[in-house]
């Protein structure tokens, strides 16, 4: 049997010339069978190769994007920090300030003697006035 015999399956007689048109018109069949599903093949991995790129391409894309919202996004946490730790300071000046303020109304009243000494009566007691003595 020769190779295209056995490619084809069936006994070939290389004397009988309708048989041997008849089996390279099949193998012939065959080749334009699988050529065909080769271009096939080709344009399916071409149409793949471009649906690919675009997706690459969108994936650059959004990275981009997701890179420059991580970097304002950065940015944005760092001045709400900012105005916090400000926000923060000027609550425990103003805190500070009304102590110290407290503490020196107090320390200044206490000082001076400003402050009536507690009395057991319900009203404060005037001094008489006609006690004082006239030298005339």
């Amino acid at each position: 049997m020769s190779d295209r015999a056995k490619l084809l399956g069936k006994s070939v007689r290389s004397d009988d010339p309708s048989s041997s048109n008849t089996s390279i018109q099949a193998v012939q069949d065959q080749v334009d069978g699988v050529t065909r599903i080769m271009c096939d093949n080709l344009q399916r991995m071409l149409e793949r190769d471009e649906s690919l790129l675009a997706l690459a391409k969108k994936s650059e894309s959004t990275a981009r994007s997701a890179g420059a919202f991580h970097t304002k996004a950065r940015g944005a946490r760092r001045g709400l920090q900012l105005q916090l730790y400000k926000t923060n300071a000027v609550i425990a000046l103003l805190a500070t300030l009304i102590l110290l303020l407290a503490w020196w109304s107090g320390f200044l009243g206490s000082r001076n003697g400003d402050e009536p000494e507690p009395s057991s009566e319900p009203f404060p007691v005037l001094p008489d006035l006609n006690s004082t003595t006239r030298h005339g």
